[in-house]
């Protein structure tokens, strides 16, 4: 396991913020996506079936890696289900 580097979390400006929330609220559960986001120490990405899409909880669910919204910089839809 190579040790990563910590990265601080990136501001978003408010137009990057609504397109992420506009392809959250188009990302149905099954669908297929790819996400870049902040774990806390660094930037990863991801990418997986869609498990759940939480508005309440402003969560994303890849399989079983919940994903806070806030900390989403990139958000692809690669299949709809």
């Amino acid at each position: 396991q190579k040790e990563r580097e910590k990265c601080e979390k990136l501001e978003l400006d408010e137009s990057k913020v609504d397109e992420i929330l506009k392809k959250l609220s188009e990302i149905k559960i099954a669908d297929e996506v790819r996400v870049s986001y902040h774990d806390g120490f660094a930037y990863v990405r991801s990418g997986g079936l869609v498990s759940d899409v939480n508005f309440k909880d402003k969560t994303l669910m890849i399989v079983k890696t919940k994903i806070k919204f806030e900390y989403i910089n990139e958000v692809e839809i690669v299949r709809r289900h």
